[in-house]
C-alpha cells in the first residue's frame, strides 16, 4: 500500500481517514501521533481532495444529463469546507494572516503583505473563486447578517480572518440555489464546521 509523506493512502489514492469517515493521524518514527497543528494540509492533500470532489460532480452530471441542483450545492459547500480548513492552516504555518470575502456570486482570499495592507491571491488553491450559474450567497458573521457587495463593489477588505492560532469568527454561510435549494457551512471560530442542507424555503 503506497504512502503519502503525512500518512497512509490506499490504493485508490485516497487517506485512509478519508475512507474510513474519520481522522485517523499519522505516526511519528517512535509511534507517537503527529497533532493536526504539527503537520497542516499538504498542497498535495488539498489538490487531491479538490479534484475529487471536481470528479464526483462531474460524474453525477454526466449521468443525469442536466445539472443537478443539489448535487452542485453539496459539493461547492464541501469545496468551501476543505478551502476554509486550508486558510485555517495555512495562516498557523505560515504566522500570517488570512482573510476571506464574500461577495454575492463567489469569494476570494486575501494575506497581509510587510505593509499589513490586505491583497488579493490571484493564483493557486487561493485563487478567486464563482459559485455555479443561479446561485448566490448570504453570510451571517457572530449572529449578524453582512449584506455582500457585487463582484464590481468589491474592496480589499476581509469578511473572515483566519488568525495565526487558529481562531477567527463564527460564521453560517447559506449557499442558495434554483429552485429554492439551499446548503449550509457554520463555523464555530474555533476550527469547527458543520455542513448541512437547509430546510428553510
Amino acid at each position: 500500500m503506497p504512502t503519502s509523506e503525512t500518512g497512509i493512502w490506499t490504493t485508490d489514492g485516497l487517506p485512509v481517514n478519508a475512507v474510513a469517515g474519520r481522522f485517523v493521524p499519522p505516526l511519528r518514527s517512535d509511534g507517537s501521533p503527529i497533532a493536526r497543528r504539527d503537520r497542516g494540509f499538504t498542497l498535495l492533500e488539498l489538490m487531491v481532495v479538490m479534484v475529487i470532489i471536481g470528479v464526483v460532480t462531474s460524474m453525477a452530471l454526466m449521468v443525469r444529463g442536466v445539472p443537478d441542483v443539489g448535487e452542485l450545492a453539496k459539493e461547492e459547500g464541501k469545496r468551501l469546507k476543505v478551502l476554509i480548513s486550508f486558510s485555517t492552516e495555512e495562516a498557523i504555518l505560515t504566522g500570517r494572516e488570512v482573510g476571506m470575502q464574500f461577495y454575492r456570486g463567489g469569494y476570494l482570499f486575501l494575506q497581509r503583505e510587510n505593509d499589513e495592507k490586505w491583497q488579493y491571491v490571484s493564483d493557486g488553491p487561493m485563487k478567486e473563486r464563482r459559485f455555479p450559474p443561479g446561485f448566490r450567497a448570504e453570510l451571517t458573521l457572530d449572529g449578524r447578517t453582512v449584506e455582500l457587495p457585487t463582484g464590481d463593489e468589491r474592496k480589499p477588505k476581509p469578511h473572515l480572518v483566519f488568525g495565526t492560532t487558529g481562531e477567527t469568527a463564527s460564521f453560517r454561510l447559506e449557499l442558495q440555489g434554483p429552485k429554492g435549494y439551499r446548503m449550509v457551512l457554520s463555523g464555530n471560530g474555533r476550527g469547527g464546521m458543520e455542513l448541512k442542507r437547509s430546510d428553510r424555503s
